[in-house]
């Protein structure tokens, strides 16, 4: 039986990529997301499609999504992981910075 495509965004480093190395162990074919396309393919996962994506461009995301869709078929789960967080006192984090912790962490490409 063949396993359903696995999407997982902020796939690079991190939880991210630990969940990469989870699920390729246990058989399934991945989309990997995120903005650093060299950090994804040193992986070396088999069964993957690694796509440089800003999640905050919802265009991107979509079209990632399709790349891996187009090779293994339809998405069975999305794993929404890509995270921004700037640290500090709110009032002395920039508004750019706020911002993108938003775009990021909440709206992911809307």
């Amino acid at each position: 039986m063949t396993k359903p495509l696995i999407i997982i965004t902020g796939a690079s480093s991190g939880i991210g990529a630990g969940l990469a190395q989870a699920f390729s162990k246990a058989g399934y074919p991945l989309g990997l997301l995120a903005r650093n396309l060299t950090a994804m393919e040193a992986l070396n996962l088999p069964n993957t499609r690694c796509v440089e994506t800003d999640v905050t461009d919802i265009d991107q995301v979509k079209a990632a999504i399709q790349k891996a869709e187009e090779h293994f078929g339809p998405t069975e789960c999305l794993i929404n992981n890509a995270g921004f967080g700037k640290g500090g006192d709110f009032t002395e984090v920039s508004h750019q910075d706020h911002q993108t912790m938003i775009e990021v962490n909440i709206l992911c490409g809307h």
